[in-house]
């Protein structure tokens, strides 16, 4: 929703910025919002059409327990939201565990909870490992090597995992 008319093609392009910037990967169903968009032939600094548009943007509820796949051959992460400086995805397992050797190491923070299921992580220097059932959350430094040692076979553990970094 713009705050005010852009007055300028800086402030249109700032505006168009913000909305690449925090999309939501839900379902839209409408949009709805006073915004001017300039079409420029190439090359040409002068606007070559200005039309207002209504947008509004409106989301349908998202159910992180719907949509399941019934075999997954490897872990499947899905973004749910994301920006510059966070991002907030749906992780589902399914007896799955990382490869013997692998570790991860994240350039970012990591908040985890289950939300179904349950898991096993094993962070590099622990003799053992960490048991998540649902409601049990943890949070992940940057560059604490961990890995997935094993989440349940008998249903699926979903995760919700928040990636964020210092300076938010």
């Amino acid at each position: 929703m713009l705050h005010s008319w852009p007055g300028s093609d800086s402030e249109v392009g700032q505006e168009f910025e913000f909305q690449r910037k925090y999309r939501h990967f839900g379902k839209v169903n409408r949009l709805e919002s006073l915004c001017p968009i300039f079409l420029r032939a190439v090359n040409n600094s002068e606007p070559i059409l200005r039309i207002k548009v209504e947008v509004v943007v409106m989301f349908s509820p998202y159910n992180l327990f719907a949509d399941l796949p019934n075999h997954l051959p490897a872990e499947l992460f899905t973004k749910q939201l994301e920006t510059d400086h966070f991002c907030i995805e749906r992780i589902v397992s399914h007896g799955h565990a990382s490869p013997e050797g692998f570790w991860y190491d994240q350039e970012q923070h990591e908040w985890v909870v289950v939300l179904k299921g349950a898991a096993r992580l094993h962070f590099e220097g622990d003799e053992l490992p960490v048991e998540l059932r649902p409601g049990d959350f943890l949070n992940i430094p940057a560059h604490q090597r961990h890995r997935l040692e094993w989440t349940t076979p008998d249903e699926p553990t979903i995760w919700l995992a928040i990636y964020y970094q210092d300076n938010l």
